[in-house]
């Protein structure tokens, strides 16, 4: 018996306590996005906060998870986690796992406190990853009762419940801002001087080189009307451009590892010789970030002082154009935006073409009614992001103790 156990837990390898199954990656010719056959999960790219993203279905699955499987990925990043919410084929990137005695919740948490673990294990040159015996043959404490694993399960699903509560909140509160973003700036909705919505009440357009549009509005550059600035990366070889390093500088897996819109903090930080001897540029609060290398069109909304990589462009708000409009037309734009992007080894949208784009210009009366509008609605997001950030810390704060047995439920 090891001594070093709490009393009435026991560790064994994860073979024994859990039904493993490796991912095996369909033909590519059985993909589609139509929804014909099962719902898919290559890797990691399409694991969410908790739940992976449905992007792709196959007529031919080859290994299948089922609904509560905990989705492990065995390529890097190695051990990072998602729930199944859904019977799905997992391709060669992924493993699913499930406890024999049901407790799937437990051993979701009993994975993330031994992700680091299970990092380190990692081998390969071309990229890191772990294989079926890696994960069979390691070996895991746990406490034997049952219900004790529910009770440590419950209370740390308690937050990420939280957590998943505020998230689809804040989808909600986007997509009601969205959808007034379309209805007034796309489809001329807007209040006209009587109230009444704009193109529906007879409104007057003229042609333009985007099409119809009312009679006042104007086509301009974004360039013409918004500052646009790159990113920079001081040398990684100079530790004095990065030691003790205090201004944020984000690079495109800051943003494209969430799927928040704001941003307190960057993974790492440079500091102000990092700053004057790169082309690195430091923008205010409350800035836009769009991810314009490799990934490109996530965006990102800082609320601190930062500066990026070169793998962004930035656009700083004005009294024109402002946060929350600049915001949605991004997001109009993306598919405009990822078709300028150009690349053998990875897509790239550079700033002189992203310069080009045309924005509409319309009075700034209608401007701050939209502020007025969607203002609150940005202010709980942001809200609720915060929140989620203390349940976070408070949650990671605790798994290690319920999962180590020193603190006892």
């Amino acid at each position: 018996m090891n001594n070093s156990l709490p009393q009435g837990w026991d560790e064994k390898e994860l073979s024994r306590i859990a039904n493993i199954v490796m991912g095996q990656s369909p033909k590519s010719t059985s993909y589609n996005e139509l929804g014909n056959g099962e719902i898919f999960y290559q890797g990691v790219t399409d694991f969410g906060e908790f739940y992976p993203f449905v992007k792709k279905y196959t007529t031919e699955p080859k290994k299948m998870a089922n609904i509560d499987d905990i989705l492990f990925s065995v390529r890097a990043p190695v051990g990072t986690l998602n729930i199944a919410n859904n019977r799905c084929c997992i391709g060669r990137g992924v493993s699913s796992l499930s406890m024999k005695n049901k407790e799937n919740r437990f051993l979701y948490y009993l994975l993330k406190f031994n992700q680091k673990i299970f990092e380190n294990l990692a081998t390969g040159t071309t990229f890191t990853a772990v294989n079926k015996k890696d994960i069979e043959n390691f070996v895991v404490k746990f406490p034997q009762d049952i219900n004790e694993q529910k009770r440590i399960a419950d209370i740390l699903s308690a937050f990420d419940d939280k957590i998943e509560l505020n998230n689809q909140m804040n989808q909600t509160l986007e997509d009601m801002a969205t959808a007034l973003f379309k209805e007034w700036f796309e489809n001329f909705n807007f209040p006209n001087d009587e109230g009444k919505a704009y193109k529906e009440n007879g409104g007057e357009f003229k042609s333009s080189e985007l099409g119809e549009i009312p009679i006042d509005w104007e086509v301009c550059k974004i360039e013409d009307n918004v500052e646009i600035l790159g990113g920079g990366t001081p040398s990684t070889k100079n530790e004095s451009y990065w030691i003790g390093g205090d201004i944020n500088w984000f690079s495109p897996t800051d943003i494209t590892k969430s799927n928040s819109m704001f941003y307190s903090k960057s993974a790492k930080k440079i500091n102000i010789n990092g700053l004057n001897n790169s082309s690195a540029k430091e923008f205010p609060p409350y800035s836009l970030m769009l991810t314009s290398r490799a990934t490109v069109g996530e965006i990102g909304i800082n609320t601190e002082a930062a500066t990026t990589n070169q793998g962004f462009i930035t656009l700083i708000p004005n009294e024109r154009f402002s946060l929350k409009y600049l915001y949605f037309w991004l997001y109009s734009k993306i598919d405009e935006i990822h078709s300028l992007a150009s690349g053998s080894t990875f897509k790239e949208i550079s700033k002189r073409d992203f310069k080009k784009l045309k924005i509409l210009k319309f009075n700034k009366q209608l401007l701050d009614l939209f502020e007025k509008k969607v203002n609150p609605i940005f202010e709980k997001i942001e809200n609720n992001q915060k929140e989620n950030s203390s349940l976070k810390n408070l949650r990671d704060e605790l798994l290690p103790k319920l999962m180590s047995g020193e603190k006892r439920v």
